[in-house]
Formats: structure tokens, C-alpha cells, sequence
């Protein structure tokens, strides 16, 4: 029991931090602002009591100048962050200093071949030598007839995973 009472007194002790996007992001001189969508989840320092929603760093230094350009990427990008106090505040200021911050991207989206589509379906036969592309379109009436002159584009239909294997016009 006690054991139980000592590991819930750690979690309950330790910041809990959650992700969330940059709502805003202000430089005046050399000290960045920003907010995020969610409030604080961890402690604020008392020298940033005044201001308990903001974040703040310097861009006296490479490391602060890089966390910048991490910020900056991630509003840009629409991202959700991670950010860690350093459980004071930047020098001159009531903002609680970052310590660190971690993006977190987006899930990607599953790639789908939007660009082509198809629009007739036909059989080949070659006639002397010249291949001839008889389509029909989908109400069955014909589509087109190309006898090679390289204005139209085809490909079987097996390479876009249609059920038959004729000839596909990609449009």
C-alpha cells in the first residue's frame, strides 16, 4: 500500500505536459512571446505568475535562436509542440523561460492518385502494323478512335487496379 501511495505521489508530482499549436508569436527586441491553444499544464514559476498562459525566450544565444526557428516551422506547418519550462523566467521579463521544445507531426495522409481518371475503356488490334484504340466511354456509345498519332495517353487498366484488362484512357 505504501508502495502505491509513493508511486502516486510521483505522478501526481511530475509535470504532465500535452501537446499543443502556437496561437500566437510576438518579437519585440530580442525576446520571443508566444501562447499556446491549451493552458499550462505544469507549474509556472512564481516570477511568471503575472503572465501564467505565455512562453517566452531570448535570442542572445544559438540555442534560443534555433528554438526560434523550431517555433516559428511549427506555427507555419500548423504542428502541435511539447514545451518544457526551465522553471524560470527569461532575464528582465514576468514570461517562464523554455527549456525545450519538441514538435510533433501531423499524421501523414494516405497518397491516392487524384490526377488521373478514367474516361473510356477499349480493346487494341493492330491493323497492318498501326495499332488502332477503339474506347467506348461509359454509356457504352464510342468515345474515340486514335490510330497512333501520340495526341492520347494510355496505360492497361492493370496498372490502376481496375478489374479488366483492356486499355484505359488516362485524361
Amino acid at each position: 500500500m505504501r508502495l502505491k501511495l509513493l508511486l502516486w505521489s510521483f505522478v501526481l508530482a511530475s509535470p504532465m505536459v500535452f501537446a499543443a499549436k502556437i496561437t500566437s508569436l510576438k518579437v519585440d527586441g530580442s525576446i520571443v512571446t508566444f501562447t499556446e491553444n491549451t493552458a499550462k499544464t505544469a507549474a509556472v514559476p512564481a516570477c511568471a505568475a503575472a503572465n501564467p498562459t505565455k512562453w517566452g525566450l531570448s535570442l542572445t544565444t544559438d540555442a534560443d535562436r534555433a528554438t526560434y526557428s523550431v517555433l516559428v516551422a511549427a506555427m507555419a506547418s500548423n504542428m502541435e509542440v511539447l514545451v518544457e519550462s526551465a522553471q524560470k523566467c527569461v532575464n528582465g521579463t514576468s514570461l517562464d523561460q523554455v527549456k525545450s521544445v519538441e514538435v510533433i507531426p501531423a499524421p501523414i495522409a494516405a497518397v491516392t492518385p487524384q490526377g488521373f481518371r478514367i474516361v473510356a475503356v477499349g480493346n487494341t488490334s493492330s491493323n497492318g502494323g498501326s495499332v488502332i484504340k477503339t474506347l467506348k466511354a461509359a454509356n457504352g456509345k464510342p468515345y474515340m478512335t486514335s490510330q497512333g498519332q501520340g495526341r492520347d495517353s494510355y496505360i492497361t487498366c492493370n496498372e490502376l487496379s481496375v478489374p479488366y484488362k483492356d486499355l484505359c484512357l488516362i485524361n
